[in-house]
């Protein structure tokens, strides 16, 4: 193994604090929610999930859990009503502020205005960049919010997608996609 440094920053930025209730019970779903699922299970974990994020209320690491749920199983509406919430309670959270953007540039597949759509889309995801600079997440669904409209990403795109791959050398997608 070659030995890569990480990047200065995630070194001067690292903290630690407790997990919050909602991150300790939701822990399993938490890491569970990324691994594609046949459907019949991936129905099961959602109503699971459903039941388990209700007890947390407007906890933006639950409603973030289940949006991103909503969001992988195809429940576009109700992805975009989570994440309209989360919005609503962590205004400044990146990652609130990027399930909006990927929910929107979801939805705008099947928009009339398909351009529009997008656009409003990348208002969000540009905002969850601006948030926080050091999450791949925003880089990467910029890039991918191109393949959308059906065009090449212009270089600030591409310069995004670099960043996510030396934020996250070891994410062979992005690399996958930047190649």
């Amino acid at each position: 193994y070659k030995a890569l440094p990480l990047p200065e920053t995630l070194v001067s930025n690292i903290a630690l604090r407790p997990l919050s209730a909602s991150e300790v019970e939701l822990m399993e779903e938490h890491i569970e929610v990324r691994r594609a699922m046949p459907e019949d299970e991936a129905k099961a974990f959602l109503t699971k999930l459903r039941t388990k994020v209700a007890r947390y209320g407007e906890d933006p690491v639950a409603l973030l859990l289940l949006g991103e749920a909503e969001l992988n199983s195809g429940n576009y509406d109700a992805a975009r009503g989570i994440a309209e919430r989360l919005v609503k309670v962590a205004p400044n959270n990146a990652r609130a502020l990027w399930l909006k953007g990927k929910v929107e540039l979801k939805l705008a597949e099947d928009a009339e205005n398909v351009s529009v759509a997008v656009k409003g889309a990348r208002d969000w995801i540009a905002k969850a960049n601006a948030a926080d600079p050091a999450d791949p997440l925003p880089f990467v669904t910029m890039f991918d919010s191109y393949s959308v409209e059906g065009k090449r990403p212009g270089k600030a795109a591409i310069d995004g997608l670099a960043e996510a791959q030396r934020l996250v050398p070891q994410d062979d997608s992005v690399r996958f996609k930047l190649a």
